[in-house]
């Protein structure tokens, strides 16, 4: 039994040894096989094409032969042994030229804009009421002209408004002219008062003379001065009373100011129960409607002005100051506005009127407005919001040239001489129908590859195309 467990235990171990020996060979195999190919490849790649195309130069009948044999010795630093095989020069890549003529340029920038309008306005009424009549003409799409009754309330309660504030007024007035009257009489009846108190301070006066030499009794003397006392408070009554009648004056003429302008905003809320189109212009929308009550937080229509039409777009940083150095100014420049639906086709001559202080938040452009310059049958079909054509016409360049786009290669162009590429930096100035116009850096007569050649680099050798 112990012999039989020696003997288990020894052929699992052999068994065990076995399952690694052919893991191992199945982890080889398929290096060995790849190891084989890559050498055959190598080796079968590396020797010249058999069978008669094949010369001792490389050369065959009719073609040249992929392969030359090494010019090195037996110690070649290719492959390390004589008569090696190697890959001959490239030949030089063939493209196209195209031969530059200086011509005269205009510059022609097109811009996207949107009509819009420069006088929009919401209708509101400035006070509350029941509306009684509404104009035919306040719809959506009405034209209506400047002054025209649009809206009229039930007035009313405005009419009685202003009738009160009116006898209230009156009442007031009359106020005036008694106090007015009233003062004057007592302003009579002082002046009467101040000349009885003179006549009783010379009677007092005498009187004490007299009591001095004895011609007259101390009573008459205590008499004419109880007279000249009494003259003198009436004489302050009256000056008293004149007083507080000018007070009461003021005050009534305070009121009557203030009735004024309470009669003032009565007429003008009276006014405000009919609304008249402050300009002529086309209705957008509107609501209003007989019997509705409206309050002035309501709005009854919105209208734009008829002859405010402008054109929206914006400017690139990089044209604008292509503009500004060109024109000097962007303002004023003319322009021409396209619009176009269907077969409908406009043409609008007009101007940039104005630029925006600041550019626009989302795309970093600068915003300008152009204005047309007719308003008759030219403009008729154009609707706010419609999107149009800008196109603005610079100054004339004398001499530019026209490339295909594809001889731009990141902002330089490469000329052909005696078959080898000169870089040339240029400045393009438009992009128009698959050509590039090129403002400067190139001369009249030059041969430039219109080919576009990634690889391309200074002295590059190329061959022409047909030559």
């Amino acid at each position: 039994m112990k012999f039989g467990a020696w003997d288990m235990k020894r052929d699992g171990v052999r068994e065990k040894g076995r399952g690694r020996i052919r893991l191992l060979a199945m982890t080889l195999l398929p290096v060995a096989l790849l190891a084989l190919g890559v050498a055959g490849y190598r080796h079968y790649a590396e020797r010249p094409a058999a069978g008669p195309a094949a010369s001792a130069d490389g050369k065959g009948k009719g073609e040249r032969s992929r392969w030359t044999r090494s010019r090195h010795g037996p110690r070649g630093p290719r492959y390390g042994h004589s008569g090696a095989w190697e890959r001959p020069y490239r030949r030089p890549p063939i493209v196209e030229v195209r031969r530059v003529h200086l011509e005269p340029w205009r510059q022609k920038m097109t811009f996207y804009g949107q009509v819009v309008t420069r006088r929009r306005l919401d209708l509101r009424m400035p006070v509350s009421g029941r509306i009684v009549e509404v104009s035919g003409n306040l719809r959506a799409g009405g034209r209506v002209r400047k002054g025209e009754l649009l809206v009229r309330f039930d007035d009313v309660d405005y009419r009685t408004a202003l009738k009160e504030a009116e006898a209230q007024l009156a009442e007031v007035h009359a106020k005036i002219s008694e106090t007015e009257a009233q003062i004057r009489l007592e302003e009579a009846s002082l002046e009467n008062a101040r000349r009885q108190l003179g006549i009783a301070e010379r009677d007092l006066a005498r009187k004490r003379r007299l009591f001095e030499q004895g011609a007259a009794s101390r009573k008459a003397v205590d008499d004419a001065a109880l007279a000249e006392a009494q003259k003198r408070l009436a004489v302050l009554q009256k000056t008293s009373a004149i007083r507080m009648a000018q007070a009461r004056l003021a005050q009534y003429r305070a009121q009557a100011q203030r009735q004024e302008h309470v009669i003032e905003r009565a007429r003008k809320d009276l006014q405000d129960t009919e609304l008249h189109a402050p300009f002529d212009g086309l209705v957008l929308s509107a609501s209003a409607a007989r019997g509705q009550y409206v309050t002035p937080s309501d709005r009854l229509a919105t209208m734009v002005a008829r002859n405010a039409l402008e054109v929206r777009f914006t400017i690139s940083q990089d044209r604008y100051g292509d503009l500004l150095a060109s024109s000097g100014s962007v303002a004023g420049l003319p322009v021409r506005i396209v619009w176009e639906a269907g077969r409908a086709r406009r043409e609008i001559r007009g101007h940039i009127d104005r630029l925006a202080p600041e550019v626009d938040e989302n795309s970093g452009s600068v915003v300008a407005f152009a204005t047309f310059d007719t308003d008759g049958t030219a403009m008729q079909g154009l609707r706010i919001g419609s999107f149009v054509d800008v196109i603005l016409e610079g100054a004339e360049l004398p001499a530019v040239a026209r490339l295909p786009e594809g001889a731009l290669h990141d902002g330089r162009v490469y000329v052909v001489s005696d078959g080898r590429l000169t870089p040339r930096e240029v400045r393009p100035l438009a992009w128009e129908n698959g050509t590039v116009v090129i403002g400067r850096g190139l001369k009249d007569g030059d041969m430039v590859m219109a080919s576009h050649l990634p690889q391309a680099k200074a002295g590059m050798r190329v061959r022409v195309a047909g030559q």
